[in-house]
């Protein structure tokens, strides 16, 4: 049992963490699950890792100090999954580009698409598993349980700094969100059916500098939300009959804060509502820099009209096009001949990866 664990285990870690780190050492990885315990120091968080979320920022510099991934040998039933994360730094700065690279869009576009058809395609198998009597899928579907009722979560000394001197010109800021200590741990007071985990956490706090304060790293902090702590109950009753009872309640959560402080001044104030018409100008910068001119506005006015109507007259030929006749039943085709190449490659496993290269271009 333990090899098809640390199998099992070492796939995950290789499949996320180069996901969204730069520097692991796979190597290491499947040395030291063989031994029980994982231990990676000074990790690159990769600058793309948050490109396929479309957010207004994009990271510029981020390091994991350590990452400790702890597996019990005997197996998940006789410990805990324990993953520890210290000295998370991410710094952030604003979306400024406007040029067009029609090969990076292409690739960005396929990475999120790829993502949607992995979460269908782990409902797929989900429901082939549940059908199937295999050890196989016996063993991945209890080992999933197992993984997340164990699992032990630790993260010490999160640092998250957005720092900005481009949207606000005359008054350069950082926002920033500071944890000391966040932990998920099984709770010992399981009843019955019920599992519960307990949620812990530390010096959560949000800062707001300006000026010469903008980088994060003084030891000054203007805070918002000044550091607090927090504990959260978390219950799951996992009977299998139906809970047909608004009294009983699938999932419960309890939680215990302590007071809150806010504090927020009127430079705050008039920053942030400046700051979101900001956000939603980079978004549609972002939506239509497929035709930005790139040249000044003074001198140009041609092209400048030529791109606000290519950028109002795009959507609509879109729309037009997929209404035709022709593109329907062109697209009814390849539907078709998707769905029965799907179907082929999840009921003949020996020739899955050639059917996949004929699904590639389809997708």
């Amino acid at each position: 049992m333990w090899r098809q664990v640390h199998s099992f285990t070492e796939w995950l870690l290789n499949k996320y963490l180069a996901r969204y780190l730069s520097n692991v050492n796979l190597h290491q990885v499947h040395i030291g699950l063989t031994q029980g315990s994982v231990e990676l120091e000074n990790l690159k968080l990769r600058e793309d890792a948050l490109e396929n979320f479309n957010l207004p920022f994009k990271i510029v510099d981020g390091t994991v100090g350590k990452l400790v991934l702890q597996v019990p040998v005997a197996g998940l039933s006789s410990g805990s999954l324990v993953l520890c994360l210290s000295d998370l730094n991410i710094r952030a700065t604003p979306y400024q580009g406007t040029e067009y690279d029609p090969v990076k869009e292409e690739e960005q576009r396929l990475a999120a698409l790829n993502l949607k058809l992995e979460a269908l395609e782990q409902q797929i198998y989900q429901k082939l598993y549940a059908q199937s009597k295999s050890w196989l899928s016996s063993f991945a579907s209890s080992y999933f349980t197992s993984m997340i009722e164990n699992l032990k979560l630790v993260i010490n000394d999160v640092h998250f700094c957005y720092m900005d001197s481009v949207s606000v010109a005359s008054m350069p800021f950082s926002l920033g969100i500071t944890i000391k200590h966040l932990a998920t741990q099984p709770s010992p007071n399981k009843v019955g059916d019920c599992v519960l985990k307990e949620v812990q956490l530390e010096g959560l706090g949000v800062y707001w500098n300006f000026g010469e304060h903008i980088d994060g790293e003084e030891t000054e902090k203007y805070y918002v939300l000044e550091p607090i702590s927090a504990k959260v109950e978390l219950t799951q009753n996992k009977s299998t009959e139906p809970l047909n009872s608004l009294q009983t309640p699938r999932f419960t959560a309890s939680l215990t804060l302590q007071t809150v402080q806010l504090t927020l001044s009127s430079k705050q104030y008039h920053l942030a509502a400046r700051i979101l018409n900001i956000i939603d100008w980079q978004h549609r910068v972002k939506k239509n820099r497929k035709w930005h001119p790139g040249v000044p506005i003074l001198g140009n006015a041609e092209v400048w009209w030529k791109f606000a109507i290519s950028a109002v007259r795009d959507p609509i030929s879109r729309r037009m096009e997929r209404e035709r006749p022709s593109f329907v039943s062109a697209r009814a085709k390849l539907l078709v001949k998707y769905v029965n190449l799907y179907t082929t490659m999840l009921s003949k496993h020996e020739i899955k990866d050639l059917i996949k290269q004929d699904i590639k271009p389809l997708e």
